[in-house]
Formats: structure tokens, C-alpha cells, sequence
């Protein structure tokens, strides 16, 4: 069909082969262009992968199988692929969410053993191991841990908190900052926070004058900000501190209910205090600046306890947030030396 060679053409793809059925009635089908790596010219009856353009109809089939009663989502894979590597604590759920951790295919050219191969090497690795990757121990490293304290860490596994959280459903509804819930006949809004993570909603019942604050405020201590592995170049703290600017906005005289310790009222009170608490370390720590620091140099100057080995990576973050603060303020540099990095006073 020329139909066929113009859309190769207009497109500036390789090539294309492409079929027509009219009712149900038998295909015709054509190619033009040539294969990419063979540069041989394609055929009508050539095949290959189409990646990702399976996984509408993979899903679809799946799901059409789960309404016969034919498949469960949390099914393991070796209830399907008994030789499939820690198959077992893999479902089809898992799988159709994309949170199975087995890696996507390879290159067009990949076979399916090549893919078994690699999928095997990773869970293995990443699963059956527990292997921090190496991007987390150079970040670790980065922020000044020893090679004994990462050491230490690594023995502990990365995966670990893959084990406290359900899997991620396939159907949810979304929460959106302004947007309203109701539970038990009562209507909530959604006033979404950041800086300890980066969306926290908080819930506001107006006609009862609650609020679930969550993790977002607390009444004696202030929330963990901490800059991670994840999105090293965010500001987790300017979040913060634009978050309590924005939840101020609400009324005074609410009864908040945090994520720890006991409801309290005085929220406008609460906010400002952790907004100074906050500011005057960021004070004291460019003055302690003067001279290059790691962050793991900045735990005395932050925290009122000694930092010992079940809170480091937590400290860490939190120092890592506020010299990143600084950064963003204009008030400090960051120098790389040797994969450690050096914070100074601008």
C-alpha cells in the first residue's frame, strides 16, 4: 500500500508494517522502510517486540481474567512461573503497577533469554541480596559517612522498607490540594503540605474546626525535613517553610490532630515556633561555616542528643536539607573533593 511508505516518510521512522482488517475480514498487510540494526528491507511477515504498546492489552487481559475468577492480583508469579527467581513474593499486582522490580527489556535486539537473564541478575541482586546501590553509598559517602558507618548500613539491606508498605493499587483516587473527601457524612478538604515529604495532605474539617495535620505539625517536636538519595537537588526546607506560610492562612483556633503526641489547639503559635526554631539553626550553622564542614560535622550544631547509628541516616538528611537551604539562600558553597562534599560560608 504507497499509504504505508508516505507514513514512513512523513514520520522520518525506519520503517513500518502495518495491517488492515475491514469487519473481521482478512488482513492485508504491507511493509516499507528497513530494520534499524539488520538495515535489511522489512517484510509483511516479519516480526518483533512492540514494547510497551503490550501493556494496555496486558492489563486489560489481566483484569478480564480476574472478572472470570481465573487469575487473582495478588497471586505470586510462581503460582503461574514456578521457576521465576523469588517469584514468590512477586504478585500480578506487582507487576501490572510496575513495582515488581524486574527490570523493563532490553535493547530491540534483547532476546528472551537475554531478558531472563537479566531480570534473574537483578532480583537477585537487588532482592535476594538486599544490595544498597551504589548510588546510595556514594550519597552516603558524599555526606561524609565513614567507610565503616556505610559499611554498617549496607549490612542492613535496602529494601527493608519495602516490607512495612502495601502494594500500590491499581485504582485509587487522587488527592489534590483544595479538593474535599467525605468520611462518615463529613466533608474534609484536602490542604496538602511539603518539606517532610513531597506531598503531605493534611485533612480541614471547617464546620467542626479540626484538622488532621499529620506529620506536617507536631506540638513539641518539628517534623523530619531531609534531603535524600531520591531528589538530591530539591530544597525540602523552602518547602517547609513555604508550607507553614500557607497553613498560617488557616483559622487559630483549630484542634489539630498530628501523626505524634496529643491533639493541641494554638496552631498560628505552633507554626511560628517551628518556622524560628528552624531559621535560627540556619543562623548558627552559616556561622559555623566559616570553616569547610561535611554534613555529618553539622550534627552538634543541629541536634540536642549524639547521633548514633539507628539515627544517621535521618540526621543526615535533616543537616543535608538545611546546608542545601543555605545553598538555595545564597549564604553557602558546595565543593565535591574526592566524593565528599565540603560546605563553606559564601
Amino acid at each position: 500500500m504507497p499509504c504505508c511508505a508516505q507514513l514512513v516518510s512523513r514520520s522520518q521512522a525506519p520503517g513500518a508494517i502495518v495491517g488492515v482488517s475491514v469487519r473481521g475480514g482478512p488482513a492485508t498487510i504491507t511493509a516499507s522502510g528497513d530494520d534499524p540494526h539488520t538495515h535489511v528491507a522489512l517484510r509483511a511477515d516479519d516480526e518483533f517486540r512492540i514494547a510497551s504498546i503490550t501493556k494496555t492489552f496486558v492489563g486489560a487481559l489481566a483484569l478480564q481474567l480476574v472478572q472470570q475468577g481465573r487469575l487473582a492480583l495478588d497471586d505470586a508469579v510462581t503460582d503461574h512461573v514456578p521457576d521465576w527467581p523469588r517469584g514468590s513474593e512477586i504478585t500480578v499486582r506487582m507487576l501490572l503497577s510496575h513495582t515488581s522490580g524486574i527490570p523493563p527489556l532490553g535493547g530491540d535486539t534483547g532476546s528472551q533469554d537475554a531478558y531472563s537473564e537479566a531480570s534473574t541478575k537483578f532480583s537477585l541482586d537487588h532482592y535476594g541480596k538486599n544490595v544498597s546501590p551504589d548510588e546510595v553509598l556514594a550519597f552516603r559517602r558524599g555526606a561524609g559517612w565513614s567507610e565503616e558507618q556505610i559499611a554498617h548500613a549496607a549490612a542492613s539491606g535496602w529494601a527493608g522498607f519495602r516490607r512495612i508498605v502495601t502494594p500500590i493499587p491499581l485504582s485509587y483516587q487522587r488527592l489534590v490540594d483544595g479538593g474535599s473527601l467525605t468520611i462518615g457524612g463529613n466533608l474534609w478538604r484536602v490542604v496538602v503540605g511539603s518539606g517532610h515529604s513531597p506531598e503531605h495532605a493534611c485533612l480541614l474539617n471547617e464546620a467542626a474546626g479540626i484538622l488532621i495535620a499529620g506529620d506536617q505539625v507536631l506540638p513539641r517536636i518539628s517534623p523530619n525535613v531531609s534531603l535524600g538519595i531520591t531528589e538530591p537537588a530539591a530544597d525540602p526546607l523552602g518547602e517547609w517553610f513555604a508550607s507553614i506560610a500557607k497553613l498560617r492562612q488557616l483559622p487559630h483556633n483549630l484542634l489539630v490532630l498530628p501523626g505524634h503526641g496529643d491533639p493541641f489547639t494554638g496552631l498560628h503559635n505552633r507554626l511560628d515556633a517551628m518556622d524560628r526554631e528552624h531559621r535560627d539553626r540556619l543562623d548558627e550553622l552559616e556561622a559555623f561555616l566559616a570553616e569547610p564542614r561535611r554534613a555529618t560535622d553539622c550534627f552538634g550544631r543541629l541536634f540536642r542528643r549524639a547521633i548514633g547509628p539507628e539515627m544517621l541516616g535521618m540526621a543526615t538528611g535533616e543537616a543535608l536539607a538545611h546546608l542545601r537551604r543555605l545553598e538555595v539562600e545564597g549564604r553557602a558553597v558546595k565543593e565535591a573533593v574526592d566524593g565528599v562534599w565540603w560546605y563553606r560560608a559564601s
